[in-house]
């Protein structure tokens, strides 16, 4: 019976103290000093900086002319820019991709005008044999003829 109690204050003893931590665990805060405060203040950033800055922040950073550019809109023009991209000229990427039906589809046409993944996993395997896309588009009632000519002269 004496064992047993000594095992069991032993075990309480190594529990508690296990449990309890030797040093506190709020460290005790001091005030900075004049010094400490005036290194933790960051200095003022030149424009070109700020766009520097902006760029590598918002983007995935600067590219050749970037920088000029936004310095030239100004940083806080070009971020409000950012966060409204419907304000954005896209008229050059527009004309680019103008020939490329297939952005204008709605995913109903796009279901209806190509193969599904099940149909090109099939495909893959062997068991079925490659669908004719072409046939398919002008079924859906797009010229295909047209829009490959018009892709191959936006590419040359």
């Amino acid at each position: 019976m004496n064992i047993r109690y000594a095992r069991a204050l032993i075990a309480t003893l190594v529990a508690t103290n296990l449990a309890t931590p030797v040093f506190p665990q709020t460290a005790v805060q001091k005030e900075p000093t004049h010094r400490e405060m005036k290194k933790a203040q960051p200095a003022a950033l030149t424009e070109r900086e700020r766009a520097i800055h902006a760029l590598n922040r918002l983007t995935f950073g600067p590219r050749p002319g970037d920088v000029e550019m936004v310095m030239r809109k100004g940083v806080d023009a070009w971020i409000e820019d950012q966060l409204h991209p419907e304000s954005i000229d896209d008229s050059a990427l527009s004309a680019r991709l103008g020939p490329y039906v297939t952005i204008r589809m709605n995913p109903k046409q796009l279901a209806e005008t190509f193969p599904s993944d099940a149909v090109i996993r099939q495909t893959i395997a062997g068991k079925r044999p490659v669908p004719d896309i072409l046939e398919r588009a002008r079924s859906a009632g797009y010229d295909m003829t047209a829009i490959m000519q018009r892709a191959a002269a936006a590419n040359t």
